[in-house]
């Protein structure tokens, strides 16, 4: 379901509507908790009471209207009766006789609706009168009766009125008389009244010499289906400020899915600081042993910067670079990392001989097997158990 399309009535239920597939589903009658359950995560458009709104229009030049547009509360705020800064006023575009027609709703109304949405997880859409349910066509009115018993009427594209319990005669007069000759409607159209108020309308429609047309239950779905984005309506509220934002609102269930995927990520990136912290640590000890070994080989070095170049600086020294310093190179390739502690390095004749700590004679062992898998010919000549660990010697040298 694309949208849901909601129509609150004075008794606290609410009508709704779904769109799916470019199809309109009637929905029924609901409470809005028993709505929120059912489409949680929904995209919404209110249609809220008209009795809650003012729709009214005023004569003014395009220029004053660019002016006043962010004043427009001024215009109207007699007919109000409110502060014009607690009032939320929208422009609809100018009619064909000059005047533009306004619609307006308290800061608080519009408040409430949007947090409405909010708290039952709807992203809200659009926000409009619900006189707009009614079909609007140049020169005719629309008229209707809703099941809750209030009468509504349409006489322009954002125009009319919803009242409850008034005799529809008496509220076509009241439209009648302040339309001026020149908006006359050319025809009426009214729907979902007993045959007794269809009666009472037919003579007040012969009286003013215009043609109506009855049919039964309201049919609310072609209109919805009509509109491609009620967004982008005229008469939505949510503009200026208001205006709504694209917005993905997730249902509870995947909420929680979320929540747990959120979680088992913040596990991961933990145990991952934990592993690179502990492979840093074992990187340090690596680095801190071979220096140590270092310092034991050449005692009368001051400063270090490099170990590995400075051990190849003094093999090429010793030996001439007679074949010490692969070796070397490769034995401490092979330490690195392993967890091994070098403790003596003796180098003769082309033979080095190194004396390790480890934790068990399998770590010794697996230094001989990495030494052997470089090419180098290696040999354990002793392995002795002291202090809880393993002290052991191994003979070193290039292959045949």
């Amino acid at each position: 379901m694309d949208t849901l399309f909601l129509h609150p009535d004075s008794q606290g239920q609410v009508t709704a509507w779904g769109r799916e597939a470019g199809a309109i589903q009637v929905l029924g009658n609901h409470s809005f908790a028993d709505l929120a359950d059912r489409y949680a995560g929904a995209r919404v458009v209110i249609f809220a009471p008209s009795s809650q709104c003012l729709l009214t229009k005023v004569t003014v030049s395009a220029r004053q209207r660019r002016q006043a547009i962010d004043a427009l509360g001024w215009l109207i705020e007699e007919q109000v009766g409110e502060d014009a800064e607690n009032l939320h006023v929208i422009a609809g575009p100018e009619q064909a006789d000059g005047d533009t027609p306004l619609l307006a709703m308290s800061l608080e109304l519009v408040e409430y609706w949007r947090t409405t949405c909010r708290e039952a997880g709807w992203a809200l859409h659009a926000l409009l009168p619900d006189v707009m349910l009614l079909p609007h066509a140049d020169g005719a009115w629309s008229m209707t009766l809703w099941p809750d018993g209030t009468v509504a009427l349409r006489t322009g594209m954002m125009a009319g009125a919803v009242l409850d319990s008034v005799p529809a005669v008496l509220m076509l007069d009241a439209a009648m008389s302040e339309t001026p000759d020149s908006g006359r409607p050319v025809s009426l159209r009214v729907s979902g009244m007993a045959e007794s108020d269809q009666v009472a309308v037919q003579a007040w429609a012969d009286a003013q010499g215009l043609p109506v047309e009855f049919s039964g239950t309201h049919d609310e779905s072609e209109l919805l289906l009509s509109v491609m984005d009620w967004a982008r309506h005229p008469a939505n509220l949510l503009q200026g400020r208001f205006a709504s934002r694209q917005q993905v609102l997730v249902p509870p269930a995947l909420r929680i899915a979320a929540i747990f995927l959120l979680v088992a990520f913040s596990v991961q990136l933990v145990s991952e600081w934990a592993r690179y912290a502990y492979y840093s640590n074992q990187a340090e000890k690596s680095q801190a042993a071979a220096i140590t070994l270092y310092k034991k080989l050449f005692p009368n070095e001051r400063r270090i910067v490099s170990v590995r170049k400075q051990m190849e600086a003094h093999l090429n020294e010793g030996s001439g670079g007679d074949g010490g310093l692969p070796v070397l190179t490769k034995i401490a390739e092979a330490v690195q990392g392993s967890g091994l502690v070098a403790q003596r390095v003796d180098f003769a004749s082309g033979v080095l001989t190194l004396d390790i700590e480890a934790r068990g004679l399998t770590e010794i062992d697996a230094l001989k097997q990495k030494l052997q898998d470089v090419g180098l010919q290696a040999e354990i000549v002793s392995a002795n158990a002291q202090n809880g660990a393993i002290r052991g010697r191994l003979r070193v040298e290039t292959g045949a």
